[in-house]
């Protein structure tokens, strides 16, 4: 479950750093989150009574809308239990689970959870029921504001679903684009044209006769219907790609790694952002693989759908990166490393990934 900044939690104070001569001394402090774990460290929860910041895996969260007291006796209790959605929703098929027994004798309860029973309610999207919530007793004095709000949830979800029929899924293969009724099918074969046009007038791709002896790589397409925010239809796009996986390795290619910045250096860089008062710029650059020149000469089939300038073609050379190449990514790296390079952009000793230029 994800926790929010500043959550409230409990910190558990190990049985070696308590007063053991003091039988009320708390076995947790209360604290305000301010860090997520990760495979180094745990929680980092904030002590306001010692002003600092303690790493901790064994910390419990307080439920939303708890009480804060200001007695010794409800400021450091017992760490309180953590509720879950699986309290409230029994997952096991066996009917004799969700259906008590009225026969069977009923445990007293304390009145505050008495008074919480109420009849079962059914929650579900339109005429279909998901599942009844069972209200199980003694979950916790919390148990209400976890359920009330997990069948608000579903209710306003309800409003926001539609359904799916099997033409909404993009197709997968090109036949089965093609098979699908019109004006879709002919959209889709508008979108498999401009992808050729585009490979051709970017230079990606010649028709040439391939040579003996040589690995030619096959391709696929890879349809994509495009949206807009509110949902509206925009355009369909077909995207050929080489099936990388059919490439030989030490003869289609070598290496493979392109560096990628690390979270360390982005968080750094947003930190020096705020303390100096940049301004960020985001930018992004469209089809970005099919940039770079290739590195060896690559063959690949005709894709489906390719309309031959020659007839004595029997394959394309591929001059630029191409989607699918298991390369493609080093590729494009190297070329933006060498056109930052041109602009006075140097790249990071310990992170590749980081580019940096001094200006007097």
């Amino acid at each position: 479950k994800a926790h929010a900044f500043g959550a409230e939690c409990w910190v558990h104070i190990p049985a070696a750093d308590r007063i053991k001569s003091d039988l009320a001394s708390p076995k947790a402090w209360k604290g305000k989150l301010v860090s997520w774990p990760n495979e180094r460290s745990g929680w980092g929860v904030y002590n306001p009574k010692t002003d600092k910041i303690v790493f901790s895996r064994d910390i419990k969260f307080s439920p939303p809308g708890q009480d804060d007291t200001v007695s010794r006796q409800e400021e450091e209790p017992e760490p309180p239990t953590v509720v879950t959605i699986e309290d409230f929703i029994d997952f096991d098929d066996d009917d004799e689970d969700q259906v008590r027994n009225d026969d069977e004798p009923r445990r007293r309860l304390p009145a505050a959870a008495e008074q919480r029973e109420q009849p079962q309610e059914v929650v579900g999207v339109g005429d279909r029921p998901i599942r009844q919530l069972p209200q199980r007793a003694g979950r916790g004095q919390h148990s209400d504001w976890y359920r009330q709000n997990f069948v608000m949830f579903i209710q306003e979800l309800e409003g926001h679903l539609f359904p799916i029929s099997p033409t909404d899924k993009d197709p997968l293969t090109y036949d089965e684009a093609l098979s699908r009724p019109e004006p879709e099918r002919q959209e889709w074969i508008d979108a498999i044209q401009r992808e050729f046009n585009s490979l051709i007038k970017n230079g990606t791709l010649e028709e040439v006769i391939v040579p003996e002896g040589v690995n030619v790589v096959s391709t696929k397409h890879v349809f994509k219907t495009k949206y807009d925010a509110n949902g509206n239809f925009i355009k369909r796009k077909d995207r050929c790609v080489a099936r990388g996986f059919t490439q030989q390795y030490g003869v289609d290619y070598n290496e493979t790694y392109a560096p990628v910045a690390r979270m360390t250096s982005l968080r750094i860089f947003l930190v020096m952002v705020i303390v100096h008062s940049f301004v960020v710029w985001q930018t992004d650059v469209e089809t970005a693989f099919l940039n770079p020149d290739m590195d060896r000469p690559l063959y690949i089939e005709f894709p489906k759908g390719w309309d031959k300038k020659n007839p004595k073609a029997t394959g394309l050379l591929v001059k630029k990166g191409l989607y699918g190449f298991k390369q493609s990514a080093r590729l494009w790296w190297m070329h933006l490393m060498q056109t930052l390079e041109k602009l006075g952009f140097g790249h990071s000793e310990t992170d590749w990934g980081i580019f940096l230029r001094k200006e007097s």
